[in-house]
């Protein structure tokens, strides 16, 4: 993933929610042949009606999102973060130090919170080694590339110095990017939104 000239430095809060599991049932009487009605619910099926509560309650206090949750919360979180990032000023030209400032700055303070939010949030997927290895771990990695020449940047801009900005313009847009493979990745896992921010 590209910070820099693309739009990819986010932030996000995401909120803590818990799986809501609820279970209900019902039982219906009904007649044997000689008459005599009886319940439905057998010793066995009265047996395992704990069993499920149990589950419904460990799987609530554990925190864990089935997959469709992960994918509306995931979404939800990039969505906000894309509309944070589009208001960003897009430098306009290696000159355009005021913009350029902005936005690196943003780079550099945003993406640190929004990879510990995300990490958190992809903890409680079933995916957790899948979607680390696919998406969270290439982003951290692309940002460990650029974070340094962010810096410098931010410090050439800072003091209009075209040359050095037009340096570490050229030295970013050299470091790894991993932004198709991630958005690949993304769009077939179901993380649509996600996938727009790689492709910005």
């Amino acid at each position: 993933m590209h910070v820099l000239p693309r739009a990819t430095a986010y932030v996000a809060v995401v909120a803590a929610a818990g799986i809501v599991a609820a279970c209900s049932s019902s039982g219906s009487a009904k007649s044997d042949n000689t008459g005599t009605t009886t319940p439905a619910a057998t010793p066995a099926a009265t047996s395992a009606a704990p069993s499920t509560t149990q589950h419904a309650t460990t799987s609530e206090a554990s925190g864990q999102l089935s997959k469709t949750e992960f994918i509306a919360q995931a979404n939800t979180l990039c969505t906000s973060l894309d509309a944070k990032v589009k208001m960003l000023p897009t430098p306009s030209s290696l000159t355009d130090y005021p913009a350029i400032v902005t936005y690196t700055r943003a780079a550099l303070d945003w993406f640190p919170p929004f990879s510990g939010r995300a990490k958190a949030l992809v903890a409680r997927s079933a995916d957790t080694d899948e979607l680390t290895a696919e998406w969270i771990t290439l982003d951290e990695s692309d940002y460990a590339a650029q974070k340094p020449l962010l810096a410098q940047l931010l410090a050439a801009a800072q003091a209009k110095q075209s040359a050095k900005v037009e340096q570490l313009y050229s030295a970013l847009d050299n470091t790894p990017d991993h932004s198709d493979a991630e958005a690949a990745y993304l769009n077939s896992y179901g993380l649509t939104e996600c996938a727009k921010l790689d492709q910005a």
